[in-house]
């Protein structure tokens, strides 16, 4: 073993990287290994006819204003990633019983163009209109340290304070799944109050210029500026531990590397409990971390479909779309009866709660001149005998929206959570990482440092009070102040 590195990150996911551009910025040499040949995991693109297409489907919540503008602010890389914003010119829309409407998540609408969405759109009442005041109102103005109170509140419960109609509860839901991968009676009040005090105030949703690969490929450059070592195609084998220490990692080829610090981007569960010997994991640890849970959603099982067209066809750059019956009840019973036994639903109408993308609307670089690229979510099962019947189902429901778009496309790819999966590493399919749900927020997110003297974790596992990938980069900040004080 060559101890020549300050310390050794395993994985390329976001929180990796964003490890490795602040600690190697403030004077750590570091090494980072990836196991596949392409950073950022989750957050990443690939090529295809002169498209570029995300690996899955995201929106991000805060952007440079956000995680990610303090990694650039800190490591004085400021404008190293740039994202799109939505204006009054090029809004999001919503689909709401065959109208379109100004979405209420577009950037810059005024309070009373906000509740004239919600008349228009949902049908809310003055009293509808004065309870959605009252919540947002609270979300606003209550304080920081108060919000951990509602931890093991369900967000469902925390409705209740505020009494409205059945869409509109049906909307926040929607809303709740987009922001954390879970529904209204699994996520925790107190860790959404948080997410959303950040989205309302900073009112910066966005997408990145370049694609979702932009995120990575920015933080690596930054790395690699100030002297990191980045290498893809090293896959971990094991972790070795003595005397409750890390003294260095094996890879599949049998290298190995050394370091006084590691810290793990590859998920708190894989990494205790794939890559350190069972004999050195605590009896009592190893049970909390089996327990720990990516949320019930991200087993239902979702998909990406990437839709290449052969022209600029939808109008939209983001177009949300709500279903005709919001009866969540309802929805759960489509899930039952037809996701779970890979069986295509009769109609398209219950089951689409669906955030909708047309990348190359928003960087007009990601497709061919003249071309168009559209990603479109959609549920199907974990595994499936007939992928293309369920990627013809969401296209059709699709086609509803924009019609004669489906003699437009050209080709199309889709990606499922279980072929993410098998990139990721993960032990069990994930959307966002360990979900943000009830006993898993607050003071009960793992935390950056592990039981062994010098293992630390980073990434969405152990980030809090953001969305997606702006969670892990949220814990390399944290991260940072905590091992840099020490350095």
């Amino acid at each position: 073993m060559k101890n020549h590195y300050d310390a050794v990150i395993l994985g390329g996911g976001i929180g990796g990287l964003s490890a490795a551009a602040l600690l190697s910025h403030g004077g750590m040499k570091i090494l980072l290994l990836e196991r596949n040949e392409f950073l950022g995991g989750r957050c990443s693109s690939y090529e295809k006819q002169g498209f570029v297409i995300d690996s899955f489907i995201h929106m991000f919540g805060r952007c440079e204003k956000g995680p990610y503008g303090e990694v650039m602010k800190r490591t004085k890389s400021e404008g190293e990633i740039k994202f799109w914003h939505p204006t009054r010119e090029n809004p999001f829309v919503l689909f709401k019983d065959g109208r379109k409407f100004l979405s209420p998540m577009t950037a810059g609408l005024t309070r009373e163009e906000i509740e004239r969405i919600y008349r228009d759109a949902f049908g809310a009442t003055d009293a509808d209109i004065a309870s959605l005041r009252k919540m947002n109102d609270t979300i606003e103005q209550m304080k920081y340290a108060d919000t951990f109170e509602l931890d093991d509140t369900p967000m469902s419960a925390f409705l209740k304070r505020f009494p409205m109609n059945r869409e509109l509860v049906a909307y926040i839901n929607q809303q709740v799944i987009c922001l954390a991968v879970a529904n209204l009676k699994e996520a925790s009040a107190g860790e959404l109050i948080r997410m959303l005090a950040f989205c309302h105030n900073e009112d910066n949703v966005g997408y990145p210029m370049g694609g979702c690969r932009a995120i990575p490929e920015g933080l690596a450059r930054i790395a690699r500026k100030h002297g990191a070592e980045i290498r893809s195609g090293a896959r971990v084998e094991k972790i070795e531990i003595a005397k409750n220490r890390v003294t260095g990692v094996t890879l599949k080829d049998g290298s190995t590397f050394s370091a006084p610090l590691f810290i793990s981007n590859i998920g708190v569960k894989e990494t205790v409990l794939n890559f350190i010997d069972p004999s050195a994991v605590d009896s009592s640890y190893r049970d909390h971390v089996e327990n720990l849970s990516c949320g019930k959603l991200a087993g239902v099982g979702l998909m990406a479909i990437h839709l290449a067209l052969d022209k600029p066809f939808i109008p939209d750059s983001v177009a949300f779309s709500f279903p005709k019956d919001p009866n969540i009840s309802s929805l759960a019973s489509v899930l039952m009866e037809f996701v779970f036994q890979d069986q295509i639903p009769p109609t398209t109408d219950p089951m689409n709660l669906s955030l909708l993308p047309v990348a190359s609307n928003m960087d007009p670089a990601l497709a061919p001149k003249g071309k168009q690229l559209v990603h479109l979510p959609g549920m199907a099962p974990l595994e499936s005998t007939h992928w293309k019947d369920w990627v013809n189902y969401h296209v059709d429901y699709l086609e509803t929206l924009y019609p004669g778009l489906k003699k437009h496309i050209l080709w199309y790819d889709f990606g499922s959570t279980s072929m993410i999966n098998h990139h990721s590493g993960r032990l069990q399919p994930d959307i966002i990482g360990l979900a943000q749900i009830i006993g898993q927020v607050g003071k009960n997110r793992p935390p950056l440092k592990s039981p062994y003297e010098n293992l630390y974790f980073v990434g969405s596992d152990n980030g809090s009070d953001n969305i997606g990938t702006e969670l892990a980069a949220e814990s390399a900040l944290r991260l940072a102040d905590l091992i840099l004080k020490k350095h």
